[in-house]
């Protein structure tokens, strides 16, 4: 169990107090006296194409900079997002996406799946995207 001190940021707004968690949370003790820093709930990030200078698109190297880029700033859980590409390239960091699942890091954010942005657009609105698709 770890236990830890803080202001936590609740639904019921932001108390002072404990906290104890395993693989759950197994107690929440408000205690006025305590002071330290804030405590929350981690983030979830269903969008994300890189971070410290690591992109979906590089492969599994690209995807675990960029995911312990964000794990640092407390992201618990992402899905590395693709951009528009051939779609060898799209592959490849799906590739890469799979590869850090099976190594289960428990360093890292979980990696549910991967947000794929391209290349599924229509060809018609395309928008910023380049003309990368399947169709």
């Amino acid at each position: 169990m770890t236990r830890l001190e803080g202001r936590l940021v609740l639904p019921r707004g932001v108390v002072a107090g404990r906290l104890e968690f395993g693989a759950q949370i197994t107690s929440l003790e408000p205690d006025p006296s305590v002071s330290g820093p804030y405590l929350l709930p981690g983030f979830i990030d269903t969008h994300v194409h890189g971070g410290g200078g690591g992109d979906t698109m590089d492969g599994a190297e690209g995807v675990n900079t960029l995911a312990r880029f964000h794990v640092s700033h407390g992201t618990t859980t992402l899905y590395p997002t693709t951009i528009t590409n051939p779609w060898e390239n799209i592959l490849k960091a799906l590739g890469g996406v799979q590869q850090l699942r099976a190594e289960a890091d428990p360093t890292l954010p979980d990696l549910p799946g991967v947000h794929l942005e391209g290349p599924f657009i229509n060809p018609k609105r395309l928008g910023a995207q380049p003309p990368n698709t399947l169709g």
